[in-house]
């Protein structure tokens, strides 16, 4: 089974001495270049001022992410040694839109859309070839039907010949039902940035973005991410935030894929993970400046599932 980091991914260690891996790849060139001509900025229509900002994120004096991180705790992720962040983020991102949108709890399958992205080698992914990957086939649950019974697809796979072939067949059949995200790029300057970024969390639209992962970044400081230099390795997701105020508006809230998780489906259970359970803050100025390899993403909305009980 794909149960190991190819040695083009990173691998790092966390506190509690497990081993997790990054893998998020520059894209190539006429990918940037289709994307700039192709995707437009996050829509000033979804725009909203300081006072409604702060009046989604604090609520009689408290502070609402914390208890959005206990909701979205039971869906933590935790990749292991496969360098498969990208789909990890993409994945979170899509269960918490259904989430938002009122449809049912369903854990989709990172290591579904990983294994069509990466072509068999455990190399990484750039983040537009999952929104591409995302739009043309979908993406799995991690339970399938197989033979009228219910099946688990694998967790630590980037192969097609890692899932049996009762397994991928129903995944791909699967994937076509959960096909289609509504992406914009974030703004170009920071002052429109941090409008639009606080804008969006307030709004619980998920943020897929990119962040430079270094030895230094296993540990948070006063709660904040340790973020590197480097060009960005690794892919996560803002699912909410912290109301500052001032002209930073918010500080976003990173749900991780390094666990702790608490259900199996999400990767291996036990140990103490990264973070405040999985989750830390970056201020605006850090995610801004994560922009300068990598867009940042927000995703207001995925295709409605027709076969989705909720919607019958």
């Amino acid at each position: 089974m794909g149960n190991r980091a190819s040695e083009d991914n990173e691998v790092f260690k966390l506190e509690d001495g497990e081993e997790v891996s990054v893998g998020l790849n520059l894209p190539e060139s006429s990918d940037e270049l289709d994307l700039m001509s192709s995707v437009e900025e996050y829509p000033q229509s979804y725009w909203l001022d300081a006072g409604d900002i702060e009046k989604a994120l604090v609520r009689n004096g408290e502070q609402q992410f914390n208890d959005l991180r206990k909701k979205r705790r039971r869906r933590m992720r935790n990749q292991g040694r496969i360098g498969k962040c990208n789909a990890s983020s993409n994945c979170s991102a899509l269960e918490q839109l259904r989430e938002v949108q009122g449809m049912p709890d369903v854990a989709l399958s990172d290591c579904h859309l990983y294994t069509k992205l990466c072509g068999g080698q455990d190399r990484g992914s750039s983040l537009i070839s999952s929104f591409r990957e995302v739009q043309a086939g979908g993406v799995s649950p991690m339970e399938v039907q197989v033979g009228g019974m219910t099946k688990m697809l694998p967790n630590q796979a980037f192969r097609q010949r890692d899932f049996s072939r009762g397994q991928w067949m129903a995944a791909q059949a699967a994937a076509d039902q959960n096909r289609g995200l509504e992406f914009y790029k974030a703004p170009s300057s920071f002052k429109d940035f941090c409008v639009a970024v606080a804008s969006a969390i307030a709004r619980q639209h998920p943020i897929i973005f990119a962040w430079h992962v270094g030895n230094s970044s296993m540990r948070l400081r006063s709660g904040y991410v340790v973020t590197g230099r480097g060009r960005g390795n690794h892919s996560n997701v803002f699912h909410s935030g912290k109301w500052v105020g001032g002209s930073e508006l918010v500080h976003p809230d990173n749900q991780n894929s390094w666990g702790p998780c608490s259900n199996k489906l999400y990767g291996r259970t036990g140990g103490n993970g990264w973070g405040e359970g999985g989750f830390a803050l970056f201020t605006m100025e850090q995610a801004f400046s994560c922009t300068k390899y990598h867009h940042t993403y927000i995703c207001p909305s995925i295709k409605a599932d027709a076969m989705d009980p909720a919607l019958q």
